[in-house]
């Protein structure tokens, strides 16, 4: 979210509080006037304090974002000043009035308890215009905006990286993978800013930076009173599976059909057996069977949990009619692409200055998301929903580079690919892969090492296992922490290795690189051979080499599972192209 200074009307469209917001945030609304904080809060919403003039700085705005909640400040010449970032989460009675000054005074005080109990995850970022340097103020638990960049003497901080990307004069100040994590999985997992210089801030510290991002000083205060004693494992696993359990009974609780994606590992089978305690009138397990390992796992998990599994062939081509309202979810793997994002890019007046090609990927599988329903809605096989997404598809990319535009395009169309195989097996209901994002981030090391980040994932939100997030000993989670919290949730699956060691039982002899470098450029040769155009062919590429498989699970694949890949895609999308040839 970005803020404009000309006035509180502007912010009435962009600031509009999420209905499904959880009732402890708070809507604020600040100026500098009485009359404009009124307009303000009445466009949002009821709920606002006025807190007037700080000593250097009014307050302009204050609104809850998906998120964080962001205070803007201008100084007195209607300049921008800076920014205080943080999450409420402890509306106390009586407390509703959190004020910037209690964050700075207790900063000053180094006081990191103090910070703790008034209120919320801050981090404070300041201009000072006299000597040029960057302040930021991190409170005990070590929060800190997604993005924030410098550019002619000023700071911007913004929750939406595209909008970021377009103030920053070039690449070189930003830290792509942070803008691609948060794009991705709508939150940043990599604990980096986009500026330089100041990821590795520390937690209850003041730091400060030049404009270009340069550490200058730093400097720490006591939290010792501030921080909780460290929970072991199994005292973290119990929190762990109370937020789990909870979260998911708050997200099914008004569902009648819910349809899982049953991988077999970790997070999949935690969620299945969670679906034991729901009493939804239907509920079907399926298993995309693309990697023999996995189903193996999975069917081992079904019998165990007593449900039935679904194997469903990537080979099917009878499309369901269902098209979901949202297609925020059409993800196949559970991690949904930003609907917004695509429209943002692709329906204003000019294109968005992209940083590199790190939001390439993330902006074109947005944008075949959106057209992805109206195609299943048009089409009854896969082949006829291909072309009408590559009809349809932008591929005029003018912001990237053409060979990482033809990347993004290829990655995009394996994408849509697997979406469409997923609804060829008839998985008519979203529910699920919208609950598997929630608990796939909660229950992973990147969400609690980000858990004041990623809070948004949550619907029931613990502060103290954010409290907790610089004491726990995260080097110890893993499998076993995992087993812990199968141990309270599901006990009958305790002893279950993960997937992937399943395929020690699969043959040794893998699939080369260089031999599969060999047969997607014979497979090139053919379509074009055939006259199909560059885009098909690149979608076939990208249904072999980045659609089905990373590349990372193509080089540890056995033989046998490459050629059941080669046929299945190849007769999917009508290439009579003999494997054996190559043999």
């Amino acid at each position: 979210m970005t803020f404009f200074l000309d006035g509180a009307a502007r912010y009435k469209n962009i600031l509009a509080r999420p209905p499904e917001a959880p009732s402890n945030f708070l809507m604020l609304a600040f100026g500098r006037r009485e009359s404009e904080v009124g307009k303000f809060s009445r466009a949002l919403s009821p709920a606002y304090v006025q807190l007037g003039f700080e000593s250097d700085a009014a307050i302009l705005a204050v609104a809850h974002t998906p998120t964080a909640t962001i205070r803007q400040i201008e100084d007195r010449d209607g300049r921008f000043a800076g920014l205080v970032w943080g999450v409420i989460f402890d509306a106390e009675s009586g407390s509703e009035r959190l004020a910037i000054d209690r964050c700075l005074a207790a900063a000053a005080a180094k006081d990191g308890a103090l910070l703790k109990k008034n209120g919320g995850l801050y981090v404070a970022v300041l201009f000072d215009r006299r000597d040029h340097k960057l302040v930021f103020i991190n409170d005990c638990l070590g929060a800190r905006p997604f993005f924030v960049a410098a550019r002619s003497g000023l700071l911007y901080g913004s929750s939406h990286a595209l909008a970021l990307a377009d103030i920053l004069p070039g690449p070189r100040r930003a830290n792509p993978d942070a803008i691609s994590e948060y794009l991705t999985f709508g939150f940043n997992a990599t604990n980096h800013s986009l500026i330089g210089g100041i990821d590795n801030l520390e937690a209850a510290s003041l730091t400060i930076c030049d404009p270009a991002g340069n550490v200058d000083q730093s400097i720490a205060y006591d939290v010792a009173a501030a921080q909780s004693p460290p929970l072991g494992q199994r005292a973290m696993a119990a929190r762990l599976a109370d937020i789990i359990g909870k979260s998911y009974r708050h997200w099914t609780q008004h569902a009648d059909n819910l349809v899982f994606g049953l991988s077999g590992g970790y997070d999949s089978r935690l969620l299945c057996a969670l679906s034991r305690s729901h009493g939804a009138a239907r509920q079907r397990y399926i298993n995309v069977g693309n990697m023999r390992s996995e189903t193996v796992m999975a069917q081992i998990v079904a019998d165990r949990l007593g449900v039935p599994l679904e194997v469903v062939d990537m080979a099917g081509d009878r499309l369901s009619h269902y098209a979901p309202e949202n297609s925020f979810h059409c993800r196949p793997d559970g991690f949904p692409t930003t609907k917004g994002l695509a429209r943002l890019v692709f329906r204003q007046a000019r294109p968005a200055r992209m940083v590199d090609g790190y939001l390439a990927g993330a902006v074109v599988r947005g944008h075949l998301d959106h057209i992805l329903p109206e195609a299943l809605k048009a089409a009854d096989t896969s082949e006829a929903v291909t072309v009408i997404l590559q009809k349809n598809a932008i591929t005029d990319l003018p912001f990237l580079k053409p060979a990482i535009g033809r990347a993004a395009l290829a990655r995009a169309f394996g994408s849509a690919a697997k979406t469409v195989a997923r609804y060829n097996s008839g998985c008519h209901s979203i529910t699920a892969f919208d609950l598997y994002i929630r608990q796939r981030s909660l229950i992973t090391r990147n969400f609690l090492q980000n858990l004041d980040e990623a809070e948004p994932c949550l619907p029931y939100f613990d502060p103290e296992l954010i409290a907790l997030k610089r004491t726990y000993p995260y080097a110890d989670f893993g499998l076993a922490t995992y087993q812990e919290i199968f141990r309270l949730l599901a006990p009958d699956l305790v002893d279950l290795p993960h997937n992937k060691d399943m395929k020690a039982e699969e043959p040794k002899d893998k699939v080369s690189r260089q031999e599969r470098a060999r047969i997607l450029r014979a497979i090139a040769r053919y379509a074009k051979g055939e006259g199909r155009s560059y885009l098909d062919t690149t979608y076939v590429l990208a249904h072999l080499g980045l659609g089905l498989f990373s590349p990372k699970h193509i080089y540890t694949m056995t033989r046998l599972m490459f050629i059941d890949m080669l046929n299945h895609v190849c007769a999917t999308n009508g290439i009579g192209f003999d494997w054996n040839e190559l043999a």
